[in-house]
């Protein structure tokens, strides 16, 4: 499968990688897409690196891994390329960004709402956004049922389900499937690293 990693931070370099030891083939881009030539070299022949516009027509499924605030500002630029993608999105609001749900309109802070006004016409699919990256480094692959992480996940359609579902299986972590109406935002004043592992 070719995947596209939207962002560079700790978590996307992470889940990125992970991709490719599982022989698929990502496309990373960030700000900077031309700084990345010596870390995709450095990951393998399955990591390649572009523009956002390169990276949404190389894959159908996108892993978006920047911080919250710059969602806004990755919609108004690529949202067009979005139709008919298959959009996971791991970001945690911070303070400011549930201050942005609520200018917006979305009074119970509903991230998954604020997404999908974002990129209507695109699959969408939370995950990897309870976990820290170091965390989802240290489990993946474990091949320990007894150890092996639980990864919450929801998903808009049942197909971008079950593809979710087979990323989060071949990570070796189980997936842990939430219906969109009960998936529950994590608490970011417990998570004091939230913004750090996340870079566009």
């Amino acid at each position: 499968m070719n995947i596209g990693m939207i962002g560079t931070g700790s978590l996307g370099s992470i889940l990125g990688q992970l991709f490719c030891k599982n022989l698929h083939k990502v496309m990373f881009t960030c700000k900077r897409p031309e700084g990345l030539h010596a870390f995709t070299k450095a990951v393998g022949s399955n990591a390649f690196y572009g523009s956002v516009e390169d990276v949404l027509q190389f894959a159908d499924v996108h892993v978006i891994a920047i911080p919250f605030l710059e969602l806004q500002n990755l919609a108004a630029q690529c949202e067009r390329f979005t139709t008919g993608k298959v959009l996971i999105d791991t970001t945690r609001p911070c303070p400011k960004g549930k201050k942005i749900l609520v200018d917006n309109g979305f009074i119970n802070g509903s991230q998954n709402n604020y997404i999908s006004h974002l990129f209507p016409n695109a699959y969408l699919a939370k995950a990897f956004d309870v976990n820290s990256y170091e965390v989802i480094k240290k489990h993946a692959f474990n091949s320990l049922l007894q150890q092996k992480l639980r990864i919450p996940f929801t998903a808009n359609h049942p197909e971008v389900k079950q593809i979710v579902e087979n990323l989060i299986t071949h990570l070796g972590f189980i997936p842990e499937f939430q219906p969109i109406s009960n998936y529950k935002a994590i608490d970011i004043a417990k998570n004091q690293k939230t913004e750090q592992q996340f870079k566009m």
